[in-house]
């Protein structure tokens, strides 16, 4: 009797991660490799702030609306019938985004977060703080970016896969909708990144971030997440 209910409870397990979550893991994550993150003072080459960074893996996408829905029905929270399912998902809180890394979580028992705003910057960077030849820095208009030159006279974002990605194999990661990233101190507001298709071409690089409040809710914030490299290691090798 034992087994048996063991058995019912692993099916419903492996049910619920194919039902609801949908990843596909690995071949949705891209690994990247870590490095130093450093702030120079204005016009000089002095060195003010820097900050080692672990690798880890980042999803290649940012969270579709589609992503979302499953989220709101596995946790029984109001479905939103006017959610785009392809575009990223959009009027979400800093909250509502750790929400959702937190079932997440749950569901697969790795850590997913939000990437911070150093990991963010150093994965659109393609992985090289020390390379300006990265394709987001390519002129505009480009395959790359959606932004308000080329989001159409409608002003929409794109579907989460319709850019091409970056070196790294990432999506959207400039422009198409903002994207939050971990709060570093309590207290304090955290930071969106990357600028959306509403914003111009001064507005959509990969320095290009904002402090908002975490309670903010608007049509070009979305967002995405990381997991730290060993953990994410370790699960893929007891998956085998």
């Amino acid at each position: 009797m034992k087994t048996k209910i063991k058995i019912i409870f692993i099916l419903f397990i492996l049910l619920s991660v194919d039902s609801f979550s949908q990843l596909n893991i690995p071949a949705h994550f891209t690994y990247v490799k870590g490095g130093t993150y450093k702030e120079f003072s204005l016009g000089t080459s002095k060195v003010v702030y820097q900050q080692k960074i672990e690798p880890f893996y980042m999803y290649r996408f940012e969270v579709s609306g589609i992503d979302y829905q499953r989220f709101l029905k596995a946790t029984n929270r109001k479905i939103n019938n006017q959610i785009d399912l392809k575009r990223p998902i959009v009027n979400v809180s800093y909250s509502d985004a750790i929400n959702y890394c937190s079932w997440l979580s749950k569901v697969y028992g790795i850590s997913f977060r939000l990437p911070t705003n150093e990991e963010w910057e150093l994965a659109a960077r393609g992985g090289n703080f020390e390379n300006n030849n990265f394709v987001y820095n390519k002129k505009l208009p480009n395959e790359h970016i959606v932004y308000k030159g080329n989001s159409g006279t409608n002003r929409k974002s794109k579907c989460t896969s319709c850019m091409q990605p970056n070196e790294l194999g990432l999506h959207g990661m400039v422009g198409n909708v903002w994207e939050w990233t971990e709060q570093q101190l309590k207290g304090f507001d955290t930071f969106v990144v990357g600028g959306s298709f509403l914003e111009d071409a001064g507005h959509v690089k990969v320095t290009t971030k904002k402090a908002m409040n975490m309670d903010r809710k608007q049509k070009d914030i979305g967002f995405r997440m990381v997991v730290n490299a060993k953990e994410f290691e370790i699960y893929l090798k007891n998956k085998k």
